[in-house]
């Protein structure tokens, strides 16, 4: 996305100054908290678009992982991740994995709101510390 600043110079003709913007990553959604972060690995899983979701480590922003929700109930989301063909639940304490028909925990977690301020979080979406 192009956006382009007026700048008056002294002496001179108006100039346009034209930089690119990055898009922010979608992290509200309208059908509840769309962010969650893993406490026990320092990761965040957030909803990018609709029913996609990835995993990006906190420290560097990359992705890891990407998701698709499956199921969202009020106690928690299912997402499966195609390449690895997990299916994973995200409760409001913790992180869960089917493994040979049962659920088992994987990392302790929350959900969290979108920051108000997107220009105070790292490249993950999560809060910068001061």
């Amino acid at each position: 996305m192009l956006c382009s600043n007026r700048a008056g110079v002294q002496g001179s003709d108006d100039l346009w100054i034209t930089h690119r913007v990055r898009k922010q990553p979608r992290t509200t959604g309208r059908n509840g908290p769309s962010r969650w972060l893993n406490e026990t690995y320092n990761f965040t899983v957030r909803r990018v678009r609709d029913k996609v979701w990835e995993e990006a480590e906190n420290k560097t922003g990359r992705v890891t992982w990407r998701y698709t929700e499956t199921q969202r109930t009020k106690d928690y989301t299912e997402l499966f991740d195609p390449k690895r063909k997990y299916e994973v639940r995200l409760r409001a304490d913790r992180m869960e994995l089917k493994k040979g028909g049962k659920w088992i925990w994987v990392a302790k977690g929350h959900w969290e709101a979108a920051p108000k301020n997107p220009s105070k979080t790292n490249s993950s979406g999560v809060r910068k510390k001061n």
